[in-house]
């Protein structure tokens, strides 16, 4: 078993940037989900279920930058630390609520004129407050056994459900089952599967609403009481850095 794909999201619901080494802190991920685009309004994350063109907003890290990219636009480029100083907003995700800074009028401008909704703004949660950010943890073996009951001649890319590490070597669903592991001198620990919604079904390469699968298929055998599940949330217990090939070595809780 090893790890095949790292990806980063730097900002909630746009692109994710895949990676050939992951630096893990505290808080998951270095920079995942850092920012949040929120309605101008009412300060409630937007994400792909009522913007589904958010998935084609390109994001990368250039040095200190994180340079977002939308067709026909030019790039835009953002420190990644963030402003530090302005308006203090709380937001809420999954039920949990941290305080972060609006990062002014210039970046929210150009986001809105982007995603073509009413106005947005970007805001970057708060260094310290940040909520800690399970890792997404899904197997192409997995993503193999779904296409093939879906069956209907597409294979739908991994990138429908939004990972943060992806392994190979492994049967399907196997990485519902590890509740402790170590991959270079990282351990992990089991937290719980994920639900899915409609994300999934959001054709990330063009933005586009492509039908009821993969749910309707999961449906059929992945049900529990929460919902349809795939992939599962691990939570980091030490801090260091993992890398494209590194082995996973189970562990007895």
């Amino acid at each position: 078993m090893h790890v095949a794909d790292l990806i980063v999201y730097p900002v909630k619901g746009c692109r994710g940037i895949s990676l050939e080494r992951a630096e893990l802190g505290q808080y998951g991920i270095r920079h995942d989900r850092a920012f949040v685009i929120v309605d101008a309004e009412s300060n409630e994350p937007i994400s792909q279920i009522n913007t589904p063109k958010m998935s084609i907003m390109a994001t990368a890290i250039i040095g200190d930058m994180l340079r977002l990219s939308w067709p026909g636009a030019d790039d835009f480029l953002w420190p990644l630390a963030g402003r530090k100083s302005g308006r203090c907003v709380d937001v809420t995700i999954w039920g949990e609520t941290t305080p972060s800074v609006d990062q002014g009028e210039e970046v929210a401008f150009w986001l809105t004129e982007c995603l073509k909704r009413g106005p947005v703004r970007l805001l970057r949660k708060i260094d310290g407050h940040a909520r800690k950010n399970p890792l997404l943890v899904a197997s192409k073996a997995s993503l193999e056994e779904l296409n093939a009951r879906i069956g209907d001649g597409r294979a739908l890319p991994m990138d429908r459900f939004r990972p943060n590490v992806v392994l190979d070597g492994m049967q399907a669903f196997e990485e519902d089952r590890l509740k402790l592991f170590r991959i270079g001198d990282v351990e992990f620990r089991s937290v719980k599967d994920c639900a899915r919604c409609a994300y999934t079904t959001i054709d990330q390469a063009t933005g586009d609403k492509d039908g009821l699968e993969p749910l309707k298929t999961l449906a059929v055998f992945r049900k529990q009481d929460r919902g349809v599940m795939f992939g599962h949330y691990y939570a980091n217990l030490s801090e260091g850095i993992i890398s494209i090939k590194d082995s996973l070595v189970p562990k007895t809780v």
